[in-house]
């Protein structure tokens, strides 16, 4: 029989705020609020809506690509994709350099304020301890780096763990937001380039982008596990 303490409280309010989060927001837009998003069936109706809202445009941009991050379930390539599209590759990697920056710093503190309980339930226990006991070794920093650089891997998951290991937010967000411009830029110029009509470089971005994301996917865990020894072998030189 489970004794329903404060500390077991605690930690089912924690769980349930963390679901309404990842699911509940989603789930109320998907059944209620599918109307509007019908609206942005393609990057021509999403630049219409932006230029109707010229005076504060690029902050809805910032805006989505925060919640987009908070509700890590939903992917950034279309926010990023849009902001190239609209603005050109310059404007839409600053717009997106901020969401990202303000949106990983909020999960970052959520992820302290939740508490691992709350990231057991939607990551599950064994992910959450492999992910936290990696970023808490000597070399914690080069393996947040690469999965952030590397496309593939959940960026958006890393930062609600990354607030749970001992790195401190300061480096955290230095890393987290440099190391994710590359994935950014593959999104951003194909937004840009479809606004151009450069298909042949549309394609070219596409398979690359394509190419290292399988790639990373599918060998991710050699990925880090070499990121382990070549930090071991640059300590010894």
């Amino acid at each position: 029989m489970i004794r329903f303490n404060r500390k077991n409280v605690t930690a089912i309010i924690k769980g349930v705020l963390f679901a309404v989060i990842l699911i509940g927001i989603p789930l109320y837009l998907y059944l209620f609020q599918r109307d509007f998003f019908e609206m942005f069936s393609s990057a021509g109706d999403v630049e219409a809506y932006i230029y109707q809202h010229k005076g504060y445009g690029a902050l809805l941009l910032i805006a989505a690509q925060i919640i987009q991050i908070i509700i890590c379930v939903i992917p950034g390539q279309p926010f990023q994709f849009a902001a190239g599209y609209i603005y050109g590759s310059l404007i839409a990697i600053l717009i997106s350099i901020v969401g990202a920056f303000i949106g990983a710093t909020i999960t970052f503190y959520l992820a302290k304020l939740l508490g691992r309980d709350a990231m057991n339930l939607f990551f599950g226990e064994k992910k959450v301890v492999k992910y936290i006991e990696k970023l808490d070794t000597k070399n914690g920093f080069l393996v947040l780096f690469i999965l952030y650089f590397i496309p593939g891997f959940p960026k958006d998951a890393v930062s609600y763990l990354a607030g749970l290991s001992r790195i401190k937010w300061g480096p955290f967000i230095v890393i987290a937001t440099i190391a994710r411009i590359p994935a950014m830029c593959g999104s951003i110029l194909i937004g840009t380039f479809t606004k151009d009509q450069q298909y042949g470089l549309i394609a070219v971005v596409a398979v690359l982008v394509v190419s290292v994301t399988y790639f990373s996917a599918r060998h991710k865990d050699r990925i880090l596990e070499w990121s382990d020894k070549a930090y071991e072998k640059l300590r010894k030189l």
